[in-house]
């Protein structure tokens, strides 16, 4: 059974707001200049690109990959031994945009990351990413069971 688990945008909420208006500037844009096509791009680059893990659970295999432009994933798989380890940790991931008149704005977002560990307890990296530590715990309980880990234990 194939998991698919979507973490952020790659450029950020501001980028991807960014790349949707660049998209839709190019868009009206082509209808005179050929060269708009240019933005459109660039534009999709910016607003669809994100990054995910897929989990592969019966052929215990994980890959995080970067979804480029929204559709082609690119990274490497990696397989699951049974001494690696399963952890649920806080991840808090701050956005900064400044204003015309130097005024910063910060967006802070905090989530619970199920991340996967190898045997010398360095991270590998992360499975699934929830909103409350609850969720996540529980998911990575779950995990646990399917894919035979045990937990980490800081």
């Amino acid at each position: 059974m194939m998991v698919k688990h979507k973490f952020n945008t790659a450029f950020g909420s501001t980028g991807s707001f960014a790349g949707y208006f660049l998209v839709a500037a190019g868009v009206a844009a082509s209808f005179q200049y050929w060269e708009a096509i240019f933005l459109v791009i660039f534009g999709a680059f910016i607003a669809f690109t994100y990054s995910c893990t897929y989990l592969d659970i019966e052929r215990r295999r994980v890959k995080y990959a970067n979804m480029i432009f929204g559709i082609f994933p690119n990274g490497k798989w990696v397989a699951i031994t049974p001494d690696m380890l399963l952890g649920v940790k806080k991840a808090k991931r701050v956005y900064s945009t400044y204003s015309r008149g130097n005024r910063r704005l910060d967006l802070a977002r905090i989530r619970y990351q199920i991340i996967l560990y190898d045997s010398l307890n360095r991270s590998i990296m992360p499975l699934a990413e929830f909103s409350t530590h609850e969720l996540a715990q529980a998911e990575a309980d779950n995990l646990m069971k399917q894919l035979d880990l045990k937990a980490y234990v800081l």
